[in-house]
């Protein structure tokens, strides 16, 4: 049975709200997401791990299908509000900790208890950390290796800013890697790190030297607009290579094995023996390699679209 909260949560925050109100139930869904997570926090705690019980680890399930429901909810209703993907990300893991109150909206910051899955903080819990770049790994078949990432078209000059930034600062410019609960992915965070007592220093710097240090196309040069021209096309080159390179492989697992299952079907993802056993069945393998050029042609299409914006 679904535990009560999940059904309250449903209640109070239905998706027809926000046609009504978007603002008031995007920051509920925020708080509604934090709760969720927490209560899976909570049960690992407690039960000092789920994985060898069967109900406690079907509670977790449980829990996070209605995270990612509300992912679902915030990402629609975000959508709504102009906010992208990496928006809603930064939302969910520092809600209204930004520095946008200074006039620098673009900005979020995070201290060292606003990741979930890392098992040691990844800085000192006097210092923190303002966000230039975000990204989000896609899912992956266990067989392959995931290596692609949702990322800003503009990365490059962000992360060239940033650390500009932490040089400036005395501070550090870092990548922090951190998991999603059962779903496979990862979100990173490019950041930098500095003393708590140092956050007016990058305020003031960031607002004196917008052309050197804010993030947003209103702020870039002609020459950073070519740079990030160029990597979006060194990106949709190498992911059209590999593309094809997907393609082929697949090819010739149906030609060698003569695989009858060639639909790319599915994957049950509650099947544990069908999701991550028969590695090295012929039919299994190529069901993955479809799943995994679907990938790729969908990176391709999300990087063309960025390329023409």
């Amino acid at each position: 049975m679904m535990p009560l909260i999940l059904f309250s949560m449903r209640e109070r925050y239905s998706t027809n709200q926000y046609e009504r109100d978007p603002n008031e139930t995007y920051a509920n869904l925020l708080g509604n997401y934090q709760d969720v997570v927490c209560e899976i926090k909570g049960l690992k705690l407690r039960h000092g791990g789920v994985e060898n019980d069967p109900e406690l680890l079907n509670a977790v399930r449980t829990f996070d299908e209605e995270r990612h429901r509300i992912h679902l909810e915030l990402k629609r209703i975000g959508a709504s509000l102009g906010k992208s993907e990496n928006d809603i990300i930064a939302d969910i893991r520092l809600l209204e900790k930004s520095l946008e109150e200074y006039g620098l909206p673009e900005f979020v910051l995070m201290d060292s208890e606003s990741f979930y899955n890392l098992q040691e903080p990844p800085f000192a819990d006097d210092k923190l950390a303002i966000v230039y770049e975000t990204g989000t790994q896609y899912w992956s078949d266990p067989i392959f290796t995931n290596d692609l990432w949702t990322e800003s078209k503009d990365k490059p000059v962000r992360r060239k800013r940033g650390e500009a930034l932490a040089k400036k600062l005395g501070g550090e410019f870092i990548t922090i890697v951190d998991g999603n609960t059962f779903h496979d992915t990862d979100a990173y965070y490019a950041s930098v790190v500095m003393p708590k007592e140092r956050l007016m220093d990058a305020v003031n710097m960031i607002r004196k030297y917008p052309d050197k240090y804010r993030i947003g196309d209103e702020f870039y040069s002609d020459k950073d607009r070519e740079e990030i021209k160029k990597y979006l096309q060194n990106e949709i080159t190498n992911i059209q290579r590999r593309l094809e390179a997907t393609k082929e492989n697949n090819e010739h697992i149906k030609k060698t094995y003569g695989v009858e299952n060639q639909d790319g079907g599915e994957i049950d993802d509650n099947n544990e023996s069908e999701r991550y056993n028969d590695d090295n069945d012929p039919d299994r393998y190529l069901r993955s390699g479809l799943e995994h050029q679907k990938m790729l042609e969908m990176h391709l299409e999300d990087l063309q679209k960025l390329a023409t914006e």
